[in-house]
């Protein structure tokens, strides 16, 4: 596989379809899958200060959440997924290599995974490590309360399980920290990683630096932490760079029907920390998401400027079933112990209104599964309910 069609395809694991025939330049494709990895690690929104000097930052500590969870950021539809999942006792498992973007994110979480387990050294590399690049995680800070930071050391050039570099890290670290844990890539999943800390590398301050062992010395210090999925921005670019709109869900590859499924499996995978054998699949339809904005009961007395704070975000990135009463003037919502209890006006947002509206086919109240995604703001799964009768 040559460079452009490298870019295009993992340009294309990010949701950032390209017309067949494009003639875009390779150094324009490249700035686009840079700024769409960027903006997938929504650095901006962690911290303002860069360039970072993570020796002034909080390690990380034990008594927070597992780094394996930390590090799993879930859009809408994957919560909506694993919640269902859950309910029935089943596992959601998204296919391993079939999307490098997917991927990647997998390998960032598995970094969490293994350093909870006292793993830090690492060999990223294909199955049969003909080629990789070694890392290591020198420690782990926080940025905020529950956004982690690896700070790593990385090897710029890439090495066979054999070569002299890979020999010299592995008889070092081997007993060390545990043994070195081979992370299984693609090619176009190491490059992605590859270009990630690169780039990240750049954002930390010039005089930070961290002990290296003889084999380290021309590995290049730098950072990653947890990545969200492509924005919409990014994945649905404007015509003038030739960028087709995305064509929906991701789907499997030579499988254009094929549905999101539901897993139960067996053996761990090493990698992911998951399990790999598949025992059962049920299929699952891609969820419908609503973006409503809302106003806390709270509020009602001056309920258009919404004067008040907004209510605590108790469940964080969890999701949560809601009750949804409709009336003519809007929809109040609530959770079965009313940690949430939420007013959205119809003359407010009457996008979000009429999407409800017409899912309760005149019904006074339906139940429904969302995600605060915001201060006001709630994702409202529609077209998929609770699977037996909620008594509430």
């Amino acid at each position: 596989m040559d460079d452009r069609q490298r870019l295009l395809t993992s340009l294309a694991a990010m949701g950032v379809k390209f017309p067949s025939q494009n003639k875009l330049p390779v150094d324009l494709l490249e700035q686009r899958l840079t700024k769409a990895l960027d903006s997938a690690q929504q650095l901006s929104k962690m911290t303002k200060t860069i360039p970072l000097d993570p020796s002034t930052l909080k390690i990380w500590s034990s008594s927070m959440k597992p780094l394996v969870d930390a590090t799993r950021r879930l859009n809408m539809t994957e919560a909506v997924q694993s919640y269902m999942a859950k309910s029935s006792g089943l596992t959601v498992e998204a296919p391993l290599f079939k999307n490098s973007f997917t991927d990647l994110r997998m390998t960032i979480e598995s970094l969490g995974d293994q350093w909870d387990k006292g793993y830090k050294a690492f060999y990223i590399a294909d199955s049969e490590k003909d080629v990789g690049f070694l890392l290591r995680v020198v420690n782990v800070y926080s940025l905020g309360e529950e956004e982690p930071i690896f700070v790593v050391l990385y090897s710029q050039g890439k090495a066979a399980s054999g070569d002299d570099v890979v020999m010299g890290f592995s008889v070092h670290y081997t007993g060390v920290d545990g043994n070195i844990v081979h992370c299984k890539a693609t090619e176009e999943e190491q490059d992605m990683l590859l270009r990630l800390l690169k780039m990240n590398s750049k954002r930390l301050v010039p005089e930070y630096d961290a002990p290296r062992i003889p084999v380290e010395e021309d590995f290049v210090i730098s950072f990653c932490c947890r990545l969200d999925h492509c924005p919409r921005e990014i994945s649905e670019p404007s015509p003038v760079t030739q960028v087709a709109q995305s064509v929906g869900p991701r789907r499997r590859r030579n499988a254009p029907d094929a549905t999101p499924s539901v897993i139960v499996l067996g053996n761990v995978n090493v990698k992911t920390g998951r399990t790999t054998n598949q025992c059962h699949r049920e299929s699952l339809t891609q969820p419908s998401i609503v973006t409503t904005r809302f106003h806390s009961l709270k509020d009602k007395n001056n309920i258009k400027e919404g004067t008040l704070e907004p209510p605590p975000n108790l469940r964080g990135e969890n999701v949560f079933l809601v009750k949804i009463q409709i009336s003519g003037f809007g929809l109040l919502i609530y959770d079965r112990k009313k940690k949430l209890e939420v007013h959205v006006l119809r003359n407010g947002d009457p996008k979000g209104y009429a999407a409800v509206a017409k899912v309760s086919s005149g019904k006074p109240k339906i139940y429904r599964w969302a995600k605060r995604v915001g201060d006001r703001q709630l994702s409202v799964c529609l077209d998929v309910a609770p699977q037996e009768d909620v008594p509430w």
